[in-house]
């Protein structure tokens, strides 16, 4: 639940319905996980500061998640200000910024005279489609090589962690019990050393 301070009174129903569009689109493509927002509309409750101080002890009193000021001042210089618990959700400040970037752009090419469907237009986009060419044919690439490659990368990150951590454990051993003095005094370092490599991974 997201409160939203439109101090000029002129944005809130269009970030609204905004917002709920993008959802509607996100949730018929399947794209996700995509954050759902319920923006709730408040009005100034004196001044602005009193308003934000009204504001922040619903936070603490967990009335409400976040709220938004939406200052035209503030606007006019590309700002607008968030206040929540935590600033570390990501996904869902980012798709409430853009939104907040869509309603300004729109609103600001309405002042100027251009069509309302101009927008939507400007905003248009090309996906570029990738097909892998093999032996077998062509067959459209999702991704799932890329997920293949992190994950063989992330198996052999552990192997070499572990590897050089038995490694590091038997010359730590082997230095507190004192055998290695004994040792080295038959055999030259290197053998030693490479000994122990071979003997440890081979375990």
């Amino acid at each position: 639940n997201v409160a939203v301070v439109d101090v000029k009174g002129d944005m809130y129903d269009s970030l609204a319905k905004d917002i709920a569009a993008r959802e509607a689109e996100k949730e018929k493509e399947g794209q996700g996980p995509y954050p759902h927002w319920t923006l709730e509309k408040r009005s100034l409750s004196g001044s602005l500061a009193e308003t934000k101080d009204a504001l922040n002890r619903d936070i603490r009193d967990k009335k409400i998640h976040a709220f938004v000021i939406l200052d035209p001042a503030e606007l006019a210089a590309g700002n607008a200000e968030y206040y929540s618990t935590t600033v570390s959700e990501f996904i869902a400040m980012g798709a409430l910024e853009r939104a907040l970037n869509r309603t300004v752009q729109r609103q600001n090419m309405a002042a100027r005279g251009f069509p309302a469907e101009l927008p939507n237009e400007l905003e248009a986009r090309v996906d570029l489609k990738a097909f892998k060419v093999t032996e077998k044919g062509v067959e459209e690439e999702k991704g799932a090589g890329i997920f293949a490659a992190i994950i063989f990368l992330t198996i052999l990150y552990a192997t070499m962690f572990m590897y050089g951590y038995q490694v590091m454990r038997g010359v730590l051993e082997e230095k507190t019990n004192r055998i290695v003095e004994i040792v080295v005094a038959s055999v030259r370092p290197t053998e030693l050393m490479v000994g122990k490599i071979i003997g440890i991974g081979l375990v």
